[in-house]
């Protein structure tokens, strides 16, 4: 059964099992032309599949360990004090190997580990 839409027409059904597949495919066309010019979005596009695959609840489908170590070899460690203080981010990441790091990928690489319960953030007191 259609759900109704806003225009009072029915909506088509939502093909879970073809949507599960396509994020699946993603992890194996390295080879594409898409996947080359889109490396500065990988660390976004890697967190937004993960969280798709999970309510689709399918994230048993998705390579957690593989996930993990990618994420660990986009860390970089070099970055100023300055850069620390503001950030609050011992350890910023890039958004694909061969990048230099960024803020967001930061973020993202830090929800993707928390997902993958790779990441342990150490408990803060209150005031």
């Amino acid at each position: 059964m259609a759900a109704p839409s806003d225009d009072g027409g029915e909506l088509p059904p939502f093909l879970m099992e073809k949507h599960r597949k396509y994020v699946v495919a993603l992890q194996s066309k390295t080879d594409s032309f898409e996947y080359v010019v889109t490396e500065f979005l990988r660390m976004s596009g890697v967190y937004w599949g993960l969280c798709t695959m999970h309510l689709l609840s399918a994230g048993d489908e998705m390579d957690s360990k593989f996930i993990a170590d990618w994420v660990m070899k986009c860390q970089h460690e070099s970055v100023g004090p300055r850069a620390r203080s503001v950030l609050v981010c011992p350890v910023l990441s890039s958004p694909h190997e061969r990048h230099p790091p960024h803020h967001k990928s930061c973020r993202c690489s830090i929800l993707l580990l928390r997902h993958l319960h790779r990441c342990q953030i150490p408990a803060r007191g209150r005031p």
